[in-house]
């Protein structure tokens, strides 16, 4: 019988990098955060992800969640998770526009506008929007639910067959904080590479800037998108 050890925990980390270490759309929002805050971006991110994965890796445990959630549910969770990434990344785009726009012209075209601009600007630059972001892209994800529902299920029924609760509990922390030093260490190298090869208040180097941040954008609305055809396709099979 395999005990609580060091080989159990061992296995844990070895098994959790497989889902930890995949760049997906939470580490693409991770990104986003970085450049204003840094690794307590990160840090706020994966708080999110765990206040969805503590009761999604509990409710695994008591079988109260299986594979066959994901065929009933699993195509309505990509639809609304890709239709709300495209939806973050559209309003990401649209103030990153119309600052370029700001910068070209301090006049505005009209003052709603500016209302509206002004609106999505403030929930942009709060803080604890990573925290958000952490728990809706991770709730969102249709693929981190199926990874533990098949990969990381191993690990979940191991550890629940060895010490119930008290095991998921120490399996959680094993797993867990792999996403903070993650979420925490790519957001920090983010915000520093930013500050020492983009200087976005001075000249040209706003184009690179912005332009860096365009892509990161793009591949939320192809992230989405995918979300959505997959689950259109699997709802048809």
């Amino acid at each position: 019988m395999m005990q609580i050890d060091h080989t159990f925990i061992l296995m844990v980390i070895a098994v959790s990098s497989s889902g930890v270490l995949t760049p997906g759309p939470l580490f693409i929002v991770n990104m986003h955060y970085a450049k204003r805050y840094g690794h307590v971006s990160g840090l706020l991110c994966a708080s999110g992800h765990a206040v969805v994965e503590l009761p999604l890796i509990i409710a695994i445990a008591l079988g109260m969640l299986s594979i066959e959630y994901m065929d009933k549910l699993g195509w309505l969770i990509g639809i609304v998770g890709g239709v709300a990434l495209i939806t973050f990344a559209t309003m990401q785009l649209y103030t990153l526009i119309n600052t370029a726009k700001d910068d070209a012209s301090k006049h505005s075209s009209s003052s709603s506008k500016k209302k509206v601009y002004g609106y999505i600007s403030r929930v942009s630059a709060t803080p604890y929007g990573s925290f958000l972001a952490g728990i809706a892209f991770s709730a969102l994800n249709p693929f981190f639910i199926a990874w533990w529902l098949t990969v990381g299920m191993k690990i979940v029924m191991d550890a629940y067959n060895i010490a119930s609760m008290q095991g998921i509990l120490i399996m959680f922390i094993a797993h867990i904080w792999m996403d903070y030093a993650w979420l925490a260490g790519t957001a920090y190298m983010t915000r520093r590479g930013m500050d020492k090869i983009f200087k976005p208040e001075h000249g040209s180097t706003k184009i690179f800037y912005r332009l860096l941040y365009l892509a990161l954008y793009a591949m939320l609305v192809y992230i989405g998108i995918g979300f959505i055809a997959s689950s259109l396709v699997n709802e048809n099979l």
